[in-house]
Order: structure tokens, then sequence, then C-alpha cells
């Protein structure tokens, strides 16, 4: 009797830590492309990358480029490709957006939209426990 409380209690340990491992919320990679020439991409950086196909991706960057006068320009991107293989890219030179790069980490949801000719218009971004990848 003794040793059948035992493995229920195990039991119930084991099965009350998994409930406690916390919500996961995938987010693949959306894109949706407006009839007005714009666009909006969202998904998260975990569900893109291991994505079950190798056409998902998803991401954001910044690049300085230094000319031989010395000067130099910025400007930020992002990037995303759903698994369908429908793509949504944009540039932006604006600082407020390319500030908004800077606290995109590995496990964050990513979202951002573009007008007509390719400019960002807005990036966001949303770093959750929810988006960290499952056990």
């Amino acid at each position: 009797m003794r040793i059948n409380q035992l493995i229920s209690v195990a039991v119930l340990l084991l099965g009350s830590s998994a409930a406690l491992a916390g919500l996961v919320q995938p987010a693949p990679v959306s894109v949706t492309l407006f009839s007005t020439g714009g666009g909006r991409a969202t998904g998260d950086m975990v569900t893109a990358r291991f994505s079950k196909d190798s056409v998902a991706f998803l991401g954001c960057g910044v690049r300085r480029i230094y000319s031989s006068d010395g000067s130099f320009g910025v400007f930020g991107f992002c990037e995303a490709r759903t698994s369908g293989g429908v793509v949504g890219t944009c540039f932006s030179e604006d600082p407020a957006l390319i500030e908004a790069l800077a606290s995109i980490s590995d496990y964050s949801f990513i979202v951002f939209t573009w007008n007509a000719s390719g400019t960002c218009t807005s990036i966001g971004n949303s770093t959750q426990s929810v988006y960290l990848p499952d056990k």
C-alpha cells in the first residue's frame, strides 16, 4: 500500500510539473500583401527557425555602410517569407524605426509594415515567454 501511495504522489508531481511549463504560443510567419502595394508581416523567430520546411524565415537587421570619404549611412530592414513562399521586405533610414530593431531578440515576435515603395512604415516586436521554444 505504501508503494502505491508513493507511485501516486510521483505521478502527481510529474504531471503537475508539466502543467507548470507555461503557455507556448507559436506564431508562424504570415505575410499579407495589400492591394495598395504595401503589406504586413508577422511571426516569431523560434517558429520561423524551426519550421518544418526550408522556406519560411523572418528577421530584421541594421547595416552601417562607410564611404571612402569617411561618412557613413545607416539603414534597417525587415524581411519575411511564409512556408508558401509569400515574401515581404522593407527598408528604412528612419532613426526611430532603426532604434526599434535593437530590441529584437532570438525569441521575439516581430511585426512590420511597408508601403508601395518598400519603405518600412512600422516595426514592432514583443519578447515574451510564450515565444520561447517548447521543451
